[in-house]
């Protein structure tokens, strides 16, 4: 049986640390199918809401114009439902029927503000998941074991995977380099170069994850 999983890979820009202090101003987006071919992409700005604090750091990092957000920004009840159709429409029935969630440091940082939105509306985030698989964590136990690097940014990890990042902290720039950071770490993995025995990659050959 193929275990035909499908992935979604996002990034949001931020205007601070706190999901409860400082809104979503950006998210991006990206499905793949089971065999990490490309299938849909979403993004958009977000309007500001429940007076949440921008914080000025944040607006030198991502570079988003304020005025930006507020005139080309939906409302955040709208960004609640774009989020959840798009995420149904990537869940199968049957076995592995809920997509995995993929992103760098989002188990940390990017899953609080999205989790926070959700309960605005009395929606539970996490539980339209089956799994999460954070591309940090990952770059940890692919490097970390062997080399001394100075942060797992995804800068750095893309940077070891020769994976440029053009306009970087901006959410959809960022989603696509992670992507192709993914797609490399679990072609990695599929192929048993990320120290997987012969034998067990032998036995699962027709395992997707």
């Amino acid at each position: 049986m193929i275990f035909q999983q499908n992935f979604l890979i996002y990034d949001i820009e931020t205007g601070g640390f706190s999901a409860t202090k400082n809104p979503i101003m950006e998210f991006a987006m990206i499905a793949l199918n089971h065999n990490l071919e490309e299938k849909e992409r979403l993004e958009f700005f977000v309007k500001p809401y429940d007076d949440l604090i921008i914080e000025v750091g944040a607006l030198k990092a991502n570079g988003i114009p304020i005025q930006k957000v507020s005139d080309e920004g939906i409302d955040i009840k709208e960004v609640v439902q774009k989020i959840e159709f798009f995420i149904k429409k990537y869940t199968n029935k049957g076995i592995g029927k809920k997509p995995v969630l993929i992103g760098h440091n989002i188990k940390k940082f990017d899953n609080k503000f999205l989790t926070f939105v959700f309960k605005k509306f009395e929606k539970d985030f996490e539980s339209y998941f089956s799994n999460f698989i954070d591309t940090m964590e990952w770059g940890r136990w692919k490097y970390g074991y062997k080399e001394i690097l100075a942060n797992f940014k995804l800068g750095t990890c893309c940077a070891k995977e020769d994976i440029s990042i053009p306009n970087a902290h901006r959410a959809m720039n960022d989603t696509e380099a992670n992507t192709k950071l993914f797609i490399n770490y679990m072609n990695s993995l599929r192929s048993g170069v990320l120290g997987v025995r012969e034998e067990v990659k032998n036995s699962r050959s027709n395992f997707y994850f």
